[in-house]
């Protein structure tokens, strides 16, 4: 019984070890990106953990500054997975004080006078943040897929998105998205959402886009809604990925971002069983 006792206390203490250890480096690793993302003498000053958002991002530690941001970080490697600032952030509210309608000539008036920052350069900066902060940046192939200055209910950022594409001598990878939003008053970061999943296969497709359409049409069509079926027939997105598969990574072309068609067999299943 006393050996029981000191085991479960060994194991206890081996974890206690192990959660201090990725403790401090969540907590290096969001120091690192707030230095750099929203700047200020002392980044960490009030900002705690924050344990209840941890079960939204399995294999991260979260932290808050209350009432101005939280994040997810990788435990592991100190990586921030994912990022929401709540203020300060660029609002341009569509009634005056007195409640009277504004002109949309009047908002744009005021956001063109707030604004110290182009779309052109907040896509700078996040690049340069990018390349600071997610993993193999420079190395890896990303392409900018969208960037638009958004004015969402009165507020007022600058949405940027990247996909990663095959690198050279890979035929197909995991088309990893990252969403990223800016302050275009400050420059600061407002939400920043980056996967990294890292699958990559080096094989040729034998099945065409077309042949993976019918595939995916075949295998779900029927369990499927009839506008939904016709989206899926005509006008779903279809790219070439790669899955991991049973064995190991494979090439696979991904329907609608919801089926995955394999580029060889033409087995279709759920990207989320990837």
């Amino acid at each position: 019984m006393t050996k029981k006792i000191w085991l479960v206390a060994a194991l206890a203490l081996l974890a206690t070890r192990a959660q201090a250890q990725d403790d401090t480096r969540a907590r290096e690793g969001i120091a690192s990106f707030l230095k750099d993302a929203v700047g200020g003498e002392n980044p960490m000053e009030k900002v705690g953990r924050d344990p209840g958002i941890d079960l939204l991002n399995p294999g991260c530690i979260s932290f808050t500054r209350m009432g101005q941001f939280t994040a997810a970080v990788n435990s592991g490697t100190g990586e921030v997975r994912f990022f929401s600032r709540f203020k300060p952030l660029l609002y341009v509210y569509s009634r005056d004080a007195k409640g009277t309608a504004r002109t949309a000539e009047d908002r744009s008036a005021e956001i063109e006078r707030r604004a110290k920052f182009t779309l052109e350069q907040d896509t700078k900066r996040a690049e340069e943040l990018l390349a600071a902060h997610y993993p193999g940046w420079k190395e890896r192939s990303f392409a900018l897929e969208s960037k638009e200055r958004e004015d969402r209910d009165a507020l007022v950022m600058d949405d940027l998105v990247y996909v990663e594409h095959p690198r050279e001598g890979v035929a197909a990878c995991w088309p990893n998205r990252i969403y990223l939003s800016v302050n275009p008053e400050t420059g600061d970061v407002v939400s920043w959402i980056s996967n990294d999943q890292r699958i990559e296969s080096t094989a040729s497709p034998t099945i065409e886009k077309d042949a993976a359409r019918a595939a995916a049409v075949k295998e779900f069509g029927e369990k499927l809604s009839a506008p939904n079926r016709a989206w899926l027939e005509k006008d779903a997105a279809i790219e070439l990925v790669a899955y991991q598969g049973d064995e190991g990574p494979r090439t696979g072309w991904l329907v609608g971002r919801i089926f995955i068609v394999d580029a060889e067999s033409g087995a279709c299943r759920l990207a989320g069983r990837h």
